[in-house]
């Protein structure tokens, strides 16, 4: 198994993600989260959420844990898994009741490598969120 927390990711720009007011990070458009991440800077909320990991190969379920919440991007999350020349694209929804945080599935895939899981918050002001990624061995 293969994890990244998400202190352990990188962003771009930092400005749109707040990372400092909870136990997880996410995009955010208001000033109200200034006061707790002296590294954010109201704006767009657009940008990415970036965890790299080097994978023997195999075949692997992807998951995403985020918050969710009922403020959360309507049209979900967009998360790339990207292997390679291989993108897998996949729209995890995070306004759901409870709000909780919740490791969801984003698929299965053969990889091998050099793996990035992005959580790409640049096509929607909207928030996303995320506060960890793992990678396990198909079936486990």
């Amino acid at each position: 198994m293969a994890e990244r927390h998400y202190r352990q990711a990188s962003y771009s720009p930092r400005s749109s993600w707040v990372l400092d007011c909870r136990d997880y990070a996410y995009s955010a458009q208001y000033d109200e989260h200034e006061a707790c991440d002296s590294d954010y800077q109201a704006g767009s909320g657009r940008g990415t959420a970036t965890f790299s990991f080097d994978m023997r190969p195999g075949t692997y379920d992807v998951y995403v844990e985020g918050r969710h919440t009922a403020n959360r991007n309507p049209a979900g999350a967009r998360v790339e898994v990207n292997c390679g020349a291989e993108s897998h694209v996949a729209y995890i929804q995070q306004r759901t009741e409870p709000h909780i945080k919740q490791m969801d599935l984003h698929g299965r895939y053969c990889l091998s490598g050099a793996v990035e899981v992005v959580v790409d918050s640049s096509v929607s002001g909207a928030s996303d969120s995320v506060s960890r990624v793992r990678i396990v061995p198909a079936g486990s």
